[in-house]
C-alpha cells in the first residue's frame, strides 16, 4: 500500500488530488486495515503490524487504538465505503464496552 503524491496549483489539482485520496482510502487503506487489523478472535484490533501486514501478537494492545479504529471505520462508512465499516466499528464497540470498562468505573488505560 503506498501514500498518494500530492502536487497542487490550482483548484481543479487540488480537486483531483482530494479525488485520488478518496480512492486510495476507499481501495487500498480501509480494505487493508479491514483484513490485517481487525482481531476477529478476541475482538477489538491489533496494535500494530509488520511491515507485511502480519500483526504484532507480542506487543501491549491499548484502548486508544480501538476508539481510533472504531472512528475511522465509522466515518469510512459514513462516506460510503461499501467495505464493512459500520459492522467493524460495532465490533470495537463491543468490545471497548465489554472488555474496557474497569470495575471501579471508567475505561482502562
Amino acid at each position: 500500500m503506498s501514500a498518494p503524491t500530492l502536487k497542487t496549483d490550482t483548484v481543479s489539482d487540488f480537486s483531483n488530488e482530494c479525488a485520488a485520496i478518496r480512492s486510495w482510502l476507499f481501495d487500498e487503506a480501509f480494505p487493508f486495515w479491514a483484513e490485517a487489523g481487525v482481531d476477529t478472535v478476541h475482538g477489538g484490533f491489533y496494535e500494530r503490524l509488520s511491515l507485511d501486514g502480519a500483526p504484532d501478537l507480542q506487543c501491549s494492545r491499548r484502548l486508544r487504538v480501538t476508539a481510533r479504529q472504531i472512528y475511522a471505520f465509522s466515518e469510512a462508512d459514513n462516506l460510503g465505503w461499501d467495505g464493512p465499516g459500520a459492522d467493524i466499528a460495532w465490533q470495537g464497540y463491543e468490545f471497548l464496552t465489554q472488555r474496557g470498562w474497569a470495575e471501579g468505573g471508567g475505561f482502562i488505560q
